[in-house]
């Protein structure tokens, strides 16, 4: 009876040990539980963008994922450099959320494909010297704030560069400093930029290469007497002509003023002549550094009336918009 309450009793702390090991195995589970738990909720709430109902932890990541214009909407503010590659069509909405730099060498967003931009938020560039937004492909731009600013560090920071085809249809672009020299400019001779709205802080707006004192000759397309193509004359009757003043007394020309010349080639119908033909001949007697076109843009919707203006350096074919094609006005046909 001795032996048996002995074994008994051994058995007894045999399980008892045994027991307390896996309390101690039970226990390290309940700790564990919780932190990996807890792991899973802080990677949700680091997801920053979605396709649909797919959610991706960067902002790139759903970039490089989206597909034939699926719509990236940005969940929280993110600090990322963007890159849109050539073969990608994106919808970027900022959902009123904010895009800033972390790339001390690189613009906020690089578009080399299809891109179009929307909704409320901001795109800034606080980190370095280059732009928000350097447009290689095509950019379509609808409602958030883009905003540069000024570093110490480097020559000038602008907003928005372009080198292909970019639209402007609201939105407003500003800089934080007034020693930001560009809002938006045009980087190549062939890039389109069309402006439909939009508010446009301090800074330039940089169409060209001109120098200040640079001699422009401007040209005021269309017919004075039909008012829907009366565009171009008109304007030049709000510009200050200042050539002859360099002809005839050039040192006594204050400083700053540009040597301008305008003319208007009328229409064909009434002179018989190509405007281009005219205007070659112009350029050649007074030998301009550069050329400025104002012709009006034809449309069909009321509604875009006295609210598009349509920038470019790739040229102009008159009358092209109602089907009556001129010779092409350019850089490459205008010697």
């Amino acid at each position: 009876m001795k032996k048996l309450t002995t074994a008994l009793l051994c058995l007894l702390m045999v399980f008892s040990c045994a027991f307390c090991v896996n309390a101690e195995d039970a226990t390290e589970v309940l700790e564990e539980t919780p932190v990996e738990v807890q792991n899973e909720i802080q990677e949700a709430e680091t997801k920053v963008a979605k396709i649909g109902e797919v959610e991706y932890a960067t902002l790139q990541a759903a970039i490089d994922a989206a597909q034939n214009g699926d719509e990236v909407v940005l969940l929280t503010d993110v600090k990322e450099h963007i890159l849109v590659s050539q073969t990608s069509n994106v919808v970027l909405n900022v959902n009123g959320k904010t895009i800033d730099n972390d790339d001390a060498n690189a613009s906020t967003i690089e578009n080399k494909g299809t891109l179009s931009i929307k909704g409320n938020g901001k795109i800034l560039n606080t980190t370095s010297g280059n732009f928000v937004l350097y447009n290689r492909g095509t950019v379509v731009i609808d409602g958030p704030d883009f905003i540069a600013s000024k570093h110490s560090d480097k020559d000038f920071t602008g907003i928005v560069i372009n080198e292909y085809k970019a639209t402007i249809n609201s939105g407003k672009f500003t800089a934080d400093s007034n020693e930001v020299e560009t809002i938006i400019t045009s980087a190549a001779a062939d890039s389109i930029m069309t402006i439909n709205g939009g508010t446009f802080g301090n800074g330039k707006l940089n169409f060209n290469q001109a120098k200040d004192n640079d001699n422009c000759l401007i040209i005021g397309l269309g017919n004075e007497k039909s008012t829907p193509d009366s565009l171009g004359p008109k304007v030049l009757n709000r510009i200050m002509v200042t050539r002859h003043l360099f002809l005839l007394a050039n040192s006594e020309v204050s400083e700053g003023v540009r040597n301008v010349s305008i003319f208007t080639p009328n229409v064909m119908g009434n002179t018989g002549i190509e405007s281009a033909d005219i205007i070659n001949n112009v350029v050649k007697s007074t030998n301009p550094k550069f050329l400025i076109a104002i012709d009006a843009l034809a449309s069909n919707s009321i509604s875009r009336i006295n609210r598009t203006i349509q920038i470019t350096d790739s040229g102009i074919h008159p009358g092209s918009g109602i089907g009556n094609n001129r010779k092409e006005i350019s850089k490459k046909t205008t010697r």
